[in-house]
């Protein structure tokens, strides 16, 4: 069948359709009322696409059988400010959705996507924007109550509650998973309750985060639980996380709560690998309990992670972990939600000529998204712990003054203890000794680029 840009064409076109039947729909606004799926169909947008949800019911409820269901290319939203139900409910049912996004969708009770039983529900490309639900239980972009969830290159942003003083919620709310898996997910400037992705009652089944970023996301306490919050939030659950970023983690202004990276009850555990856990206004990993459990950590960044409320420092998990680094991960601009590395980053793969790098490969969920203009290598007159040349880089930006010379955070590769000071062409310039692996410098004046002499 196709669509045209009629309203009572679409429910029509639902009702007729049968078995593995498809539905192209031609750009426009459609009004989606309480529109149910009962068969194993696809619903394909072949232009801009708008479902309309009302203020008092979904706008679809998928209720197939084992078949999935496939909705491609479309936008929800919701008519007026509350959406008492869901964009989207998904009741003992599969469903595939490609390439849509929820957006500007605001409920009472709950909003976004709804899927409770032995559902399964798949998202591709999808994004969750400006959902404000009120509730910490039901409420946000997704929840799933039962079945399985798995979320690939999905973007969560800018979720949270309806106002300041409505209670938040999750933007991922999971209880009793039996799956849940997201690879190359993005969940920034949310503002949230328990924890960005909340985990519960979940029997120990296995949650995994695969090149996943958690950034500067917002998070505040529910006394029904631990009155605690963080970018993951696990009950009796493992938590699986590779080549992620966890970063800027913080709670709302004036509110004293437990802020984490990942949050955790004594029955959960966690294993971390080739991730960056830094700038988070509380311990890469908390449990309240004051009982850590199991908890591993490999080839991973940390840095400036508050030690708050006696919860592990970051030196703590350099001790125990496997080749775990305390340095600056060297974001573009992370005061501005810039969490790509620069180049020479210690979380960067290896540049030349710098071959080797902390770990070989990068770590975290971005790869490089800024390099210095300018790479001067500088030779050492005298070696340095055995190696027989200095290498040095200043980001872009951190020249204070091109007249004074005056360099501030340049970080070097080499661990020196105390600032250094050196004569660069008659210019006095001060280097603040912050290691993080780096590989070349960047000095400049008012005639151009100094090249660096054998006393550099």
């Amino acid at each position: 069948s196709t669509i045209v840009n009629a309203e009572a064409w679409l429910p029509s076109a639902i009702a007729w359709a049968e078995m593995r039947d498809t539905i192209y729909l031609q750009g426009g606004t459609y009004s989606a009322n309480n529109l149910l799926l009962e068969e194993t169909i696809q619903v394909i947008a072949t232009g801009p696409v708008e479902f309309v949800a009302p203020s008092i019911y979904p706008a679809i409820r998928v209720e197939n059988d084992a078949y999935p269901a496939t909705i491609s290319g479309v936008t929800i939203r919701s008519e007026g400010y509350y959406n008492t139900r869901y964009g989207i409910t998904v009741t003992d049912s599969r469903l595939i959705l490609r390439d849509c996004k929820f957006v500007g969708i605001h409920g009472v009770e709950g909003a976004g996507l709804f899927a409770s039983g032995a559902s399964g529900v798949t998202l591709q490309n999808c994004e969750f924007r400006e959902i404000r639900g009120e509730g910490p239980f039901f409420g946000g972009p997704v929840y799933l109550g039962g079945g399985s969830l798995s979320a690939v290159d999905c973007l969560f942003q800018s979720n949270g509650p309806i106002n300041w003083l409505s209670p938040a919620t999750s933007v991922i709310n999971a209880y009793s998973p039996s799956a849940l898996n997201f690879e190359r997910c993005t969940f920034t400037d949310n503002d949230v309750a328990n924890g960005v992705v909340f985990v519960s009652n979940a029997g120990g089944q296995t949650v995994t985060f695969a090149d996943c970023a958690f950034v500067s996301n917002i998070g505040v306490g529910d006394l029904a639980h631990w009155d605690a919050a963080a970018a993951i939030f696990c009950e009796n659950a493992e938590i699986v996380l590779d080549r992620c970023t966890v970063a800027g983690t913080s709670s709302r202004d004036g509110l004293d709560y437990p802020v984490a990276g990942i949050l955790k009850d004594a029955a959960s555990s966690v294993s971390i690998s080739r991730s960056i856990f830094a700038f988070n206004h509380g311990p890469a990993v908390y449990a309240p309990s004051g009982t850590l459990g199991s908890v591993s950590m490999a080839s991973s960044v940390v840095f400036e992670n508050l030690p708050s409320y006696d919860g592990p420092t970051d030196q703590y998990w350099v001790t125990t972990g496997q080749n775990v680094i305390n340095l600056n991960p060297a974001f573009c601009d992370e005061t501005n939600g810039d969490y790509e590395l620069y180049a020479f980053s210690p979380a960067s793969a290896p540049v030349p000529p710098y071959e080797e790098g902390f770990f070989g490969e990068r770590v975290g969920a971005f790869d490089v998204g800024c390099v210095p203009p300018a790479i001067v290598t500088a030779s050492a007159s005298m070696p340095i712990s055995g190696n027989p040349s200095l290498v040095l880089t200043c980001p872009e930006g951190d020249v204070v003054n091109s007249q004074t010379g005056v360099l501030s955070n340049l970080v070097v590769s080499v661990d020196l203890n105390g600032p250094i000071t050196r004569s660069i062409d008659r210019t006095e310039v001060t280097l603040d000794i912050q290691p993080f692996a780096v590989s070349a410098v960047r000095v400049f004046d008012e005639s151009g680029y100094i090249e660096a002499g054998s006393d550099a």
